[in-house]
């Protein structure tokens, strides 16, 4: 089975349960669970909700997640102390 068969799988199976626990989100977002379940500590990942100790996922809200992750430029949103320091930007008017 190949990366691309896995991916089309796990979709499939998304739509026919309503709740992924973390391995299974994780593979249906390409990351691993050590990833999701950082993010979800951190409080950068996708909404999720608890059963008792389990952790669950909808697909819907993963598919809003990465949505919500879209930009244009690596630039776009980042706020300005967030950007690198260094040397002040020219600017176009000085060129």
């Amino acid at each position: 089975m190949t990366a691309e068969t896995s991916a089309l799988d796990d979709r499939q199976l998304a739509t026919v349960q309503a709740y992924l626990r973390a391995p299974e989100a994780a593979r249906y977002l390409g990351l691993s669970t050590s990833t999701v379940n950082k993010l979800r500590l951190t409080g950068g990942g996708p909404l999720y909700s608890r059963v008792g100790r389990r952790v669950l996922y909808r697909v819907q809200d993963l598919d809003a997640w990465v949505a919500s992750g879209r930009r244009r430029s690596t630039a776009e949103n980042m706020p300005t102390e967030a950007r690198r320091p260094g040397r002040p930007r020219k600017n176009a008017a000085q060129n």
